[in-house]
């Protein structure tokens, strides 16, 4: 495929759980890659999804923490929001990555029903704790995965043991009407 020059590539890669009529909404990991805009940093974006959350039904920020995934810097954002039918719970880490064709972020979502959040924590942990960011380019576009996984070991991270993580209820921003330009 050749798109027009100013499009700009993104990767998108979605995993779902077999047997999804388990859960209460099925569980599934969301993965984007793209370019960052030159204004852009990581607590901008998170900014940004706030601002998102701000706009769903029932959406209310629980956590935000820094943390590493592959040995970078990474925001994480957990929230949830009311679905059509049950809570969902959603977890996005973002992590910036510097390769030869540029700046990078790689977004990492979970998803699942907020009543079925405790029993997958430790699988989406795992699967965040394999993710490879890479600091190499295989194409001008496509970031190459390291071969090291840097993320602590599984019994020093806050998804370890019992651990119940602090819930931070963080008011939601104020809608800003929109002004229509004419």
């Amino acid at each position: 495929m050749t798109p027009p020059p100013a499009w700009a590539p993104r990767t998108l890669v979605e995993y779902l759980a077999p047997e999804p009529w388990r859960y209460a909404y099925p569980p599934s990991v969301v993965v984007i890659r793209e370019a960052m805009r030159e204004q852009d940093s990581l607590v901008a974006l998170v900014h940004r999804q706030i601002d998102h959350v701000a706009t769903l039904p029932g959406g209310r920020i629980l956590r935000r923490t820094e943390l590493p995934v592959d040995g970078l810097p990474a925001l994480e954002l957990v929230y949830e929001w009311k679905g059509t039918t049950t809570r969902i719970q959603q977890v996005t880490t973002l992590v910036e990555s510097f390769v030869d064709a540029g700046r990078f972020v790689t977004s990492i979502t979970t998803v699942c029903a907020a009543t079925d959040a405790a029993v997958l924590a430790p699988l989406f942990f795992e699967m965040l704790a394999s993710v490879r960011i890479g600091t190499r380019s295989i194409s001008a576009i496509v970031p190459a995965p390291d071969s090291e996984p840097t993320l602590p070991a599984r019994d020093l991270t806050p998804f370890s043991g019992d651990y119940a993580p602090p819930f931070v209820d963080m008011p939601m921003p104020e809608k800003a009407p929109r002004r229509r330009e004419g």
